[in-house]
């Protein structure tokens, strides 16, 4: 089954990552329409400045990129917005069947991006989880590991992580029409799939570099982890409030 991909880039101040980011997408979908997985794609990068109005030159290297290559589209933003209002700007101007987010970070590598495609048949969605923890921080896995076990225990699934790379149907994400704008955007996504969709899906290990070439990640901040509490009081709610009210 071969299909057609729009991929999300998220770009905050990423001047030194965005171009091997798309680099790995472009080089891998050629290879997959080759292999007859895909027919087509588009990369849709997605930028935003500093609070400060601060750039680092991301904004002006993804409209090179664009104008190198037809593949590539840009939405700018002339402020700061979390990833997860990044991930919906670009599905809501996504042209194909399937959506992805892949980091303008540049740290998937290797078979990443092959991992999750080769999934694509087996079931309705197809999400991706970090094989190599342990190329990350210790804080960093520890969040990451204690979020991932209390998702599993407060909504009754085994994923192994919410906050990889996916691969979706468009309009069920559109029909969908998520809330979380913070860190949490993948995580409310896939229990609503999960629980009220009942969709199935294939989980596929990605790899990533570890810590980034350039730049560092925002994902632990305490606003962003609080921001991420309060999307989780959120879900609980919407999942087994609104259920009964109904």
């Amino acid at each position: 089954m071969a299909v057609s991909v729009s991929v999300v880039m998220p770009a905050h101040k990423e001047a030194g990552n965005l171009e091997g980011a798309v680099r790995y997408v472009n080089e891998n979908m050629m290879t997959f329409v080759q292999e007859g997985k895909v027919v087509d794609w588009e990369i849709i990068i997605v930028d935003s400045f500093e609070p400060d109005g601060s750039s680092d030159g991301t904004p002006e290297l993804a409209n090179q990129l664009a104008s190198q290559n037809q593949k590539v589209r840009v939405i700018h933003n002339q402020a700061f917005i979390n990833l997860g209002l990044k991930y919906k700007q670009g599905l809501a101007t996504a042209r194909f069947d399937y959506f992805m987010m892949v980091p303008g970070k540049n740290t998937l590598h290797g078979d990443s991006l092959k991992n999750l495609f080769d999934c694509l048949e087996r079931a309705d969605i197809v999400i991706g989880y970090q094989a190599d923890m342990s190329r990350r921080p210790f804080k960093r896995r520890l969040i990451s590991k204690t979020f991932t076990v209390f998702m599993n225990l407060i909504f009754d699934l085994c994923l192994r992580y919410y906050n990889g790379t996916t691969i979706i149907p468009t309009k069920i994400l559109r029909e969908l029409n998520p809330d979380a704008n913070d860190f949490a955007y993948m995580a409310e996504i896939l229990v609503m799939l999960l629980k009220k969709y009942r969709l199935s899906y294939a989980e596929a290990p990605f790899y990533t570099r570890g810590l980034r070439k350039y730049g560092r990640t925002n994902a632990t901040r305490i606003d962003n982890i609080i921001s991420v509490a309060k999307t989780v009081l959120k879900l609980i709610k919407k999942i087994y409030f609104s259920r009964r009210g109904g």
